[in-house]
């Protein structure tokens, strides 16, 4: 069972369970495309946590009718699986085809799975699995910049909902840091239950002076600020905009997110993302 699930993991490319993503699908779809450069926004490196582990994706530019990512699932550092997945445009439709590889290296499928284009629209496109094996579809869904979704149906009949976030960037000593600043980083939360919750995807500073601010992708007019203090071994942060109450809980060792609550609700599901320290906190 275990391995079944892994391998339902790799060929999905996983990173974070989410809500449905029906309602981000756009209404103007088609089955068949023009040109393969319709695919760019596939482009980028994304990862996300896996039972443990870190799953990173890459998808490269569209070059010579095809568009290919490669993925690497690690965890307790060894590298479980290799996955390679290549698009390609054959008459006005499209075929992916992907293979895993377990280590040392050996593929896990005879043959790769097949998928067949059956819709595409803006920035999301929908796969039928074909081949012996395969899930019955795959789609993907750049939600926006900073969200890039995976959406499985199984054989089965089951859903699987999948959110990857942009690769972490290693920042250099010379960074361009002001010199009031002690931490920056972006952080994943859903606030409420699956059907009437949304998700948050957000951004934080943390300054000297007992200082704060964060802010949704889009939203940086309307920023939350705050004032923070270091009790026991957590940050607290509190603050407001125009229509939110915010309460912010962090580990003052690793800065993980270790609570949110909006308006009082508290979220349900934490991921910390990119995190960037210019110096301790003491």
């Amino acid at each position: 069972m275990k391995q079944i699930l892994i391998t339902i993991l790799a060929m999905l490319l996983i990173g974070c369970i989410g809500i449905s993503s029906k309602e981000n699908l756009k209404d103007e779809t088609s089955n068949k495309i023009e040109s393969i450069d319709e695919l760019s926004w596939l482009i980028g490196s994304w990862e996300g946590p896996v039972y443990g582990g870190v799953l990173e994706e890459t998808w490269l530019p569209p070059r010579g009718n095809t568009v290919t990512a490669i993925v690497r699932l690690t965890k307790n550092g060894i590298t479980k699986f290799v996955e390679i997945i290549r698009i390609e445009k054959i008459g006005n439709t499209l075929e992916l085809r992907l293979q895993i590889f377990d280590s040392p290296f050996l593929p896990r499928f005879k043959k790769p799975h097949v998928f067949r284009l059956s819709k595409i629209g803006q920035q999301m496109i929908e796969f039928k699995g074909v081949s012996e094996g395969s899930h019955k579809k795959l789609s993907y869904v750049r939600i926006s910049s900073g969200v890039f979704r995976i959406q499985i149906e199984t054989n089965e009949g089951n859903e699987i909902i999948i959110n990857l976030r942009p690769t972490k960037k290693i920042k250099s000593k010379e960074s361009d840091y002001s010199e009031s600043e002690l931490l920056r980083g972006s952080y994943y939360a859903r606030v409420g239950d699956a059907e009437e919750g949304f998700e948050t995807f957000f951004y934080l500073n943390i300054n000297k002076d007992d200082l704060f601010e964060a802010w949704e992708e889009g939203e940086e007019g309307d920023k939350v600020r705050g004032k923070w203090e270091l009790k026991d071994k957590v940050l607290i942060l509190k603050g407001e905009n125009s229509n939110e109450e915010v309460l912010i809980v962090l580990n003052k060792g690793t800065m993980r997110l270790q609570e949110l609550s909006i308006n009082g609700e508290k979220a349900e599901e934490l991921l910390e993302e990119n995190i960037f320290f210019e110096k301790e906190i003491d």
